[in-house]
């Protein structure tokens, strides 16, 4: 049986000389595994890499645990997202919170077109934007069932447990400061052209990433720490 169907790659895995295991986020089916054959030859192995939009043919045989990748074409070519060091850099990070957080084996089209679009945003924009991958693993959290509730005002922390604001009097793992909570707020209401506008320091920036990864952690079990922060505070200067 054949199948046709977009998808996003999370990771893709030698099997052997002529053959990878990939990891992909798909339009239709979810996340589902996949091998593929290689050649040395040319540049097939390319179009496997990190957060590639592709499109792909796949046949299933017998009781293959694995379809197999027949056909495999660049859906949508990235323009600076694999040239740019600073771009670079937050793929990276976004590589590694979509592999970490996405386990559906069926269909979650929103939460597909939502990476999709951000994606291609980040590819065409030239400004520098320090806030976009906070905004981003905010944003998807939307679509995984823990979206922040209510609102902020001066004063008020972010229950990251609890997943809202409230008035907190003595200090906890588990709450967020309200200068913090602040840009949580501002980012979780914002649209994606306004990311400009909202100011912030690499400080700031920094501990509301650890606490909204932490957020992440408590709220999807087996959500593990992320290596491409360091990176990124590299880049970013946080």
């Amino acid at each position: 049986m054949n199948t046709k169907t977009s998808a996003i790659v999370l990771k893709t895995t030698k099997y052997n000389d002529n053959s990878v295991i990939v990891k992909l986020f798909t339009k239709t089916e979810g996340l589902k595994s996949y091998i593929a054959s290689i050649s040395k030859k040319g540049n097939r192995i390319a179009i496997f890499q990190g957060l590639n939009q592709i499109e792909i043919e796949t046949s299933q045989h017998g009781n293959n645990k694995l379809a197999r990748i027949k056909a495999a074409d660049i859906e949508t070519p990235y323009k600076s997202i694999n040239s740019d060091w600073t771009k670079g850099a937050v793929i990276q990070f976004i590589n590694e919170l979509l592999y970490h957080c996405i386990r559906e084996e069926t269909a979650n089209i929103d939460l597909y077109e939502f990476i999709k679009n951000h994606l291609l945003y980040y590819d065409e924009i030239l400004e520098r934007q320090a806030n976009f991958h906070l905004y981003f693993v905010i944003k998807m959290t939307r679509y995984l069932g823990f979206f922040p509730e209510g609102s902020w005002k001066p004063g008020l922390q972010f229950h990251l447990s609890e997943g809202n604001y409230q008035l907190h009097t003595e200090p906890s793992k588990e709450v967020i400061d309200s200068k913090y909570a602040e840009l949580l707020y501002m980012l979780s209401i914002s649209n994606i052209g306004d990311l400009n506008t909202i100011k912030s320091t690499g400080q700031v920036r920094r501990e509301l990433l650890k606490s909204v990864l932490l957020y992440y952690r408590i709220h999807l079990e087996g959500f593990g720490e992320l290596k491409s922060i360091d990176v990124l505070e590299t880049v970013f200067g946080e």
